[in-house]
C-alpha cells in the first residue's frame, strides 16, 4: 500500500481539487473533531480501498 503524505493545504475551494502535483481537500466542519477521508479505486466500488482519519 502506498504511503500518503499530508501537507498543509488551502481552505478553498471546498471539496477535492487537483493542483497538478496532488489533491487539496477543503472541508467545512464547524463542530467536528475529526473527519474520515475515504479513497475508492473505482467509482462504483461499494467499499473504500483506503480510509484515513484526520484529527482536526
Amino acid at each position: 500500500m502506498e504511503k500518503i503524505t499530508v501537507h498543509p493545504g488551502r481552505p478553498y475551494p471546498l471539496g477535492a481539487t487537483w493542483d497538478g502535483s496532488g489533491v487539496n481537500f477543503a472541508i467545512y466542519a464547524d463542530n467536528a473533531t475529526a473527519v474520515e477521508l475515504c479513497f475508492f479505486k473505482n467509482e462504483d466500488d461499494a467499499r473504500e480501498t483506503r480510509k484515513t482519519k484526520l484529527i482536526l
